[in-house]
């Protein structure tokens, strides 16, 4: 409840509070090099005031759809004012307790909010639940572990201790889970872990 309370705090801030342009075009270039196709169904985990989610949506075609979901309620209050899309579901959630069913998205990106995440085990086994076979599953931030764990580290008691691990030992995480992991940045100015659901192996 003390992270729910700090995220619903800094809901109405957060736009001002980072470089959201920067972010935005960094998220796109990453999206540009994924091969989304215009029918995806994704899953956007702490979907905030709906940053990533508006990029999805541009290259989504009228068919694509998101599932946006977030443990604050004002961020998912933010992100329903400024983005009124029918492609798109807010729900108020835990990232292991998802509204969608088995085997039945493409995609769950995990953008900005994987070091807020406090058991991982349940949440990949959640992720592997929801995906379809060969579906993937992206944890990524536009700048550096090093830069995100200095901004925990200074925001507030609530988030202190929420760290991110290096890629490698993300990594490990998804393969112990059954996933085939495809992509590994841990660099300064990204990081990013992708893998895929294999096809015939269990969630």
């Amino acid at each position: 409840m003390e992270r729910v309370r700090f995220f619903d705090d800094l809901a109405d801030r957060w736009d001002d509070v980072c470089d959201i342009k920067r972010v935005a075009a960094s998220i796109r270039a990453g999206l540009a090099g994924m091969g989304i196709r215009p029918s995806e169904c994704i899953v956007d985990i702490g979907c905030g005031t709906g940053t990533l989610l508006r990029c999805l949506l541009d290259v989504l075609g009228p068919e694509g759809r998101v599932h946006a979901v977030d443990i604050s309620p004002r961020m998912i209050e933010r992100a329903r004012a400024k983005i009124v899309d029918p492609r798109v579901s807010f729900t108020v959630t835990s990232a292991d307790r998802l509204p969608v069913p088995d085997a039945s998205v493409d995609r769950v990106f995990c953008f900005s909010c994987w070091p807020h995440i406090d058991q991982p085990e349940p949440v990949l086994a959640e992720f592997a639940r929801v995906l379809r076979a060969g579906g993937t599953v992206s944890i990524w931030h536009a700048d550096g572990k090093e830069i995100i764990n200095g901004i925990h580290q200074n925001a507030g008691e609530a988030v202190a201790s929420d760290v991110l691990e290096p890629g490698e030992e993300l990594a490990g995480l998804l393969r112990d889970r059954g996933f085939d992991v495809r992509e590994v940045i841990d660099v300064p100015s990204e990081y990013r872990v992708s893998a895929t659901r294999g096809a015939g192996r269990k969630p």
